[in-house]
């Protein structure tokens, strides 16, 4: 892990910047994400100028103060406050700008990988195979940390820049030596930083891992609260999130390890920073070759010189960090790109399965095969469901009948031969345990339709039709929102899972044990519905009831047989 995490922050961490960042510039947001650059470096440059000026001023009241010049004091004074009024509101202004610029490129970024998240079911190809850790957390916290930081140090550099071009000739003009030993100073800091704080890189990149894990876990006991009060887990389930905190706050330990040496080097340069310039003057005005003034100024000059020089000394335990920052976005960017490929290059390989379309349901010399390829569930399978008919598919567990249903969802690739169906907008799967999602009854029901505008008269003659008409006036209607995986029982959310089917009126619904939390008497009236509307459905199920609701019987067998009635 480290290794790898070194190498990315010293070879690849920069083109990876560059393949998050332009997609902004090149979308409808481009020219307000132009037109903010521009005004930041205009804002930029006017604060270096009007600090320039300060330190002018700054000079000129000290040499009044040193000299006795009271009228010449005071008036230094009034301009000074002159200066204030003038650099505090483009100051404030800077700083908005900054951050309202941070804000849209975090909503564009996020946005922009929410949508290839969800493109191509790359969010269930990397969950399946797990590929990438904690995604979830690389969208919420990482993309919103590498708006806020990029541009946080994209006007650093700016600023470096332009205070090193304007302070350098003050510099100059005061002292050619002590130009030339700011150029030194700053090169063995940027030097000393980098050997000591090296560390750093690995482990900020651990931590944000390990964090992560840290709060997932946290978060699978509240989506599983029931289930492990059921098995009174608690004890097991302290136990593994304790270890993941004590592994994060061990990272953590070695983290502030790293940055305590790193500070025991970064503060004693800081400190002599303040010293050198006077120790260089301070000959002159002995001398009386310069004065008071020229002093203060130059101490004022040489500090902004060096800080513009000092970055990798300055801003290296931030540097350190965005690295890993950048490591995370940029292998969750390089993932996504893997859906397009996912998608297209199975179809043109023929070792792997094969999808095309077809008004009917046809599977033609079909094996499917474990992810890795180890194995066999089903081979050679030739079956074709016409349109009206009704298939159960039945086999011990393991055999690979919700593979099969993955296989013709286009979610498992592994294996060869050729499925043929409808288009999935026209095809619903329903599983053993409904998904409920966070939001109104109304988007529960409508969650597998697409497009239709369905009527609130509509959308409660199903619920009668599914024998949940009480359920309306129970809940407040189907504008409620609650946590419905625990408000409603698990036969309540298999009816709302038929009633979805009923209103997406899909050409082939597939039904993965849909009915296991229902009596008989309710797994036949909800069938029958089914069978008066005519459509092909396909079954996973175990009870014997469910045979004389259909047509075919397709029964999985060990080592990849199969044997169909």
């Amino acid at each position: 892990m480290q290794k790898s995490s070194s190498q990315r922050f010293s070879f690849s961490t920069w083109r990876r910047f560059v393949t998050i960042a332009k997609p902004l510039f090149f979308s409808a947001d481009r020219f307000k994400a132009l037109g903010l650059l521009v005004l930041l470096f205009t804002l930029s440059m006017s604060v270096t100028r009007l600090s320039v000026w300060m330190s002018e001023i700054a000079g000129s009241y000290m040499n009044a103060l040193t000299e006795r010049k009271s009228e010449e004091f005071y008036r230094s004074i009034r301009w000074f406050a002159v200066a204030v009024l003038c650099t505090t509101p483009v100051v404030v202004m800077y700083r908005y700008t900054e951050e309202k610029f941070a804000l849209l490129w975090r909503r564009f970024l996020a946005q922009y990988y929410i949508t290839r998240y969800f493109s191509h079911r790359s969010y269930y190809r990397i969950n399946l195979e797990r590929s990438l850790d904690n995604p979830d957390q690389r969208i919420a916290d990482e993309i919103r940390n590498f708006a806020g930081t990029s541009i946080s140090f994209f006007l650093i550099l700016l600023n470096s820049v332009i205070n090193l071009s304007a302070w350098s000739y003050v510099l100059w003009r005061v002292s050619p030596t002590l130009s030339a030993t700011s150029f030194v100073y700053a090169f063995l800091g940027s030097l000393g930083t980098m050997l000591i704080g090296r560390r750093l890189v690995s482990l900020n990149f651990a931590q944000q891992k390990k964090e992560a894990d840290f709060r997932y876990r946290l978060v699978q006991i509240r989506d599983n609260s029931e289930s492990v009060a059921l098995y009174r887990g608690e004890d097991k389930e302290a136990t593994q999130i304790l270890y993941r905190l004590r592994d994060a706050l061990h990272n953590l330990n070695m983290l502030i390890g790293w940055n305590r040496n790193l500070g025991f080097f970064t503060r004693s340069y800081e400190y002599f920073k303040a010293v050198v310039p006077v120790l260089i003057v301070a000959p002159l005005y002995f001398t009386e070759q310069t004065n008071f003034g020229a002093l203060t100024q130059a101490t004022i000059a040489f500090a902004w010189v060096l800080d513009a020089l000092s970055l990798i000394v300055s801003q290296f335990e931030r540097l350190s960090a965005f690295a890993a920052t950048i490591a995370r976005v940029g292998a969750l960017s390089e993932e996504l790109d893997k859906g397009d490929r996912y998608c297209v290059w199975p179809r043109e390989n023929p070792t792997w399965i094969t999808i095309g379309t077809d008004s009917k349901l046809v599977l033609d010399h079909l094996t499917v095969m474990t992810p890795n390829r180890q194995r066999t569930l089903i081979s050679g399978l030739n079956l074709t469901v016409d349109a009206g008919q009704h298939l159960l598919i039945t086999g011990a567990s393991g055999v690979g009948k919700t593979s099969l249903f993955r296989a013709i969802a286009g979610l498992w690739t592994d294996g060869q031969g050729i499925i043929k169906r409808p288009d999935l907008d026209s095809l619903v799967f329903l599983p053993q345990t409904p998904y409920m999602l966070l939001g109104t009854f109304r988007q529960q029901l409508l969650y597998s339709t697409r497009g239709a505008s369905i009527s609130d008269a509509q959308l409660t003659e199903v619920l009668e039709r599914v024998r949940l008409g009480e359920l309306l006036a129970r809940i407040g209607g189907f504008d409620a929102e609650m946590d419905w995986l625990n408000v409603l029982s698990l036969g309540e959310q298999q009816r709302i899972a038929f009633a979805r089917l009923l209103l997406a009126k899909p050409r082939i619904a597939f039904l993965d044990e849909a009915t296991t939390a229902l009596d008989l008497e309710d797994e036949k009236y909800l069938y029958g519905l089914l069978q008066e509307s005519g459509q092909s459905y396909v079954s996973i199920g175990h009870r014997a009831s469910l045979v004389s609701y259909h047509d075919l019987h397709l029964e999985l067998l060990a080592d990849g047989k199969w044997k169909l009635v």
